[in-house]
């Protein structure tokens, strides 16, 4: 499933290949789109990059070199995902349920960019200095906090399980008197039957 920053991503990225008439929606669009995201502008900043040249060259790219919906393909044409965008998802997708996962998120699409060698995204990425290992890295610096809290969480259980087996365990004795106090009963119950059946007789 796609998480709510990577939907708003992907919506922005198609907005912009729309409204700019392209044929294509590229990987480029969608890392111009992003670099509107904080995980992913401050992952990049972190390995060294300079956003603002990223964007600037993504922004000449996209205007210069992708092809127009012309007037021959503009009846009934919709802008339509390249084969590399496509790929780029897939790949963010696979290896975020290979890992468990089960939310593909920006930063996880940064990651499948950094794979997808043939494209323009990739190349600008590497002359700027940044790797698919930088940001895998710094995915995985950042994720301590959450793993701290899940610790916690599962300590919390944890507690509440062994409280749970006391209880349990308490309650089990308690039933077990209780039983024994009802058998009592009912022993003297029939004492009581027969002595009175004894004294009609």
């Amino acid at each position: 499933m796609l998480n709510k920053e990577l939907e708003l991503a992907l919506n922005r990225a198609m907005r912009n290949a729309k409204i700019k008439q392209h044929e294509f929606l590229t990987v480029e669009h969608l890392l111009l789109s992003l670099l509107e995201d904080t995980f992913c502008t401050d992952a990049l900043r972190e390995c060294g990059l300079n956003v603002d040249e990223l964007r600037n060259k993504l922004d000449k790219f996209i205007a210069e070199t992708l092809p127009k919906i012309t007037s021959e393909t503009s009846v009934d044409y919709e802008t339509q995902p390249s084969m590399q965008f496509q790929r780029v998802l897939e790949r963010a997708v696979f290896h975020v349920q290979s890992a468990g996962g089960d939310e593909v998120s920006p930063a996880n699409v940064l990651v499948a960019i950094l794979s997808e060698q043939n494209s323009q995204s990739f190349k600008f990425l590497k002359e700027l200095g940044v790797t698919r290992q930088d940001i895998v890295r710094y995915i995985h610096n950042a994720l301590p906090k959450a793993n701290d809290a899940t610790e916690k969480n599962v300590t919390d259980d944890k507690n509440l399980l062994r409280a749970i087996e006391i209880f349990l365990k308490d309650n089990t004795k308690l039933t077990d008197r209780v039983q024994k106090a009802e058998e009592q009963i009912e022993n003297l119950k029939r004492e009581i039957d027969e002595l009175r059946q004894a004294c009609g007789n």
